[in-house]
């Protein structure tokens, strides 16, 4: 991370006391056929921030430019629907971790331990079962 570096010694400041915090998707549910339902509102999301040019860098990193050109495109021409069909399986894995609530903790962890030291994220918590999960997967995190 040498811009981190950089950025940390023209201010100052170690690296090491630098707190990296970043942000990803987490798609979950009980079992395999409520996380495939739970997919299309991610994919559209990736598709609207994927469309504009702030995130044209974050595409080209991933090997996704070519994709990110063709969604600014079609936003221009309002194909928002049509949009989300470009997110493949392989674009979503690279941004969300899907997986069922007991794999949550252990997936964020093997994904952004080492890179970051707080991981923001939202989840869907359509009821109390979802809400009891969420807690569980918080306090897995923080041990």
């Amino acid at each position: 991370m040498p811009h981190i570096a950089d950025g940390a010694s023209r201010a100052g400041r170690e690296p090491h006391v630098v707190n990296l915090s970043g942000s990803g998707f987490i798609i979950t549910g009980p079992n395999q056929s409520v996380i495939e339902e739970r997919k299309y509102p991610v994919r559209r999301q990736i598709a609207f921030y994927a469309s504009t040019r702030t995130y044209s860098t974050v595409l080209e990193t991933h090997g996704f430019e070519d994709v990110g050109v063709r969604l600014h495109e079609m936003s221009l021409k309002g194909q928002w629907d049509e949009m989300t069909n470009l997110i493949t399986d392989d674009i979503l894995d690279k941004f969300a971790v899907a997986v069922e609530y007991d794999e949550v903790a252990a997936a964020v962890k093997g994904r952004y331990e080492g890179l970051l030291d707080e991981v923001v994220f939202g989840m869907d918590v359509n009821g109390t079962d979802d809400e009891q999960q969420l807690r569980k997967i918080v306090a897995q995190l923080q041990e």
